[in-house]
């Protein structure tokens, strides 16, 4: 098939699925409070949306809502908060997680820890260690052109652009996480045997976000503030799929 044909073939589909939407608009009825917010994620070899076809290694994508950025995503933020978790390395199951890094979820306390791995515990001088509870900064955001925000977490190796972002936002002179957009790019780095992916810290490119933009962004703002304020907000199931 030419790609001009492709084209219109995929023009002619999405057509179809916006008239269905109209016809079926009422067929989901269900409490909003009941829908996760979806992950943007880095994708490396082991990605569920690379193995799906979605992606390739490399891009970011959101595999809930079927769509793939490529290389570069522009971001704006709109909540940002920190939490831990710790997996299990033959699974990558979740065995415990906090979402204030001061107690977990069963309400024990994080410093005493029931698994002996507080993300906090780095050893001593003389015996430093890695804790095995990874601590991770967290943020809800919009990408640029959609209308629904997506969760995006910076931990592991990919800490560092996290810190990186999270200053640039908190020293925007605005005063407010939405103030400014971020352009993310992808970077392949060696670990051992391996090449996998991170945020490249180095390259966070900053733009203003247009007047005419703005006033839907503050209205989406205070609807997540509200709901967390409620803890109403639920986060996709957390996996891990990268060595990282």
């Amino acid at each position: 098939m030419s790609k001009d044909k492709a084209l219109a073939v995929k023009k002619s589909t999405g057509l179809v699925f916006q008239d269905l939407q109209n016809e079926f608009s009422e067929s989901i009825q269900v409490r909003r409070d009941l829908l996760e917010v979806p992950r943007l994620k880095l994708n490396n070899a082991m990605s569920q949306a690379v193995n799906a076809g979605l992606a390739q290694v490399g891009d970011f994508s959101c595999l809930s809502r079927g769509k793939n950025y490529g290389k570069e995503v522009t971001i704006i933020p709109l909540i940002i908060k920190e939490s831990a978790s710790f997996l299990d390395k033959e699974t990558s199951e979740v065995v415990c997680s906090t979402h204030d890094l001061v107690k977990n979820l069963n309400g024990f306390n994080c410093n005493q820890c029931p698994h002996k791995a507080y993300w906090n515990d780095w050893g001593t001088k003389k015996e430093p260690k890695v804790p095995k509870c990874k601590a991770s900064i967290d943020m809800i955001v919009l990408i640029e052109g959609d209308s629904d925000p997506v969760e995006l977490n910076f931990r592991k190796n990919n800490h560092k652009a996290g810190r990186a972002l999270l200053n640039l936002i908190v020293n925007d002179p605005k005063k407010i996480p939405f103030g400014r957009k971020y352009k993310l790019h992808s970077q392949q780095v060696p670990n051992g045997k391996f090449l996998y992916q991170i945020v490249n810290p180095s390259k966070i490119e900053i733009s203003e976000i247009s007047a005419d933009s703005l006033s839907s962004i503050v209205k989406i703002a205070r609807n997540l503030l509200e709901k967390k304020k409620v803890n109403k907000i639920v986060m996709e199931v957390e996996n891990e799929d990268a060595p990282y």
